[in-house]
């Protein structure tokens, strides 16, 4: 290490220590971005989620009540645009 360093300038020390410095608050930045991002993504997807589940038990209500299983299939069959959704049922 030492053979690495003895050799350069002071001016070259220092710019060695700035560009270090530099790089590693810019990985911590960038590391906190990603995990701030994931972190908004989730809560926007749980929203998401939720309210699609509301919307499909409001509208699969009445279908339920009247007993009417095409209805309800229908109203499940609209989750197929959402490719988030791998499954869904209604009991």
């Amino acid at each position: 290490m030492r053979r690495l360093i003895a050799p350069l300038s002071v001016r070259q020390k220092l710019l060695a220590v700035v560009l270090v410095t530099t790089l590693t608050a810019l990985l911590v930045a960038i590391a906190v971005m990603v995990g701030f991002d994931l972190r908004t993504y989730r809560q926007s997807l749980i929203s998401d989620m939720t309210t699609q589940a509301d919307l499909l038990g409001r509208t699969t209500a009445p279908a339920l009540t009247f007993d009417d299983p095409r209805v309800a299939q229908e109203n499940l069959e609209l989750l197929h645009y959402r490719p988030q959704i791998r499954a869904a049922a209604i009991y």
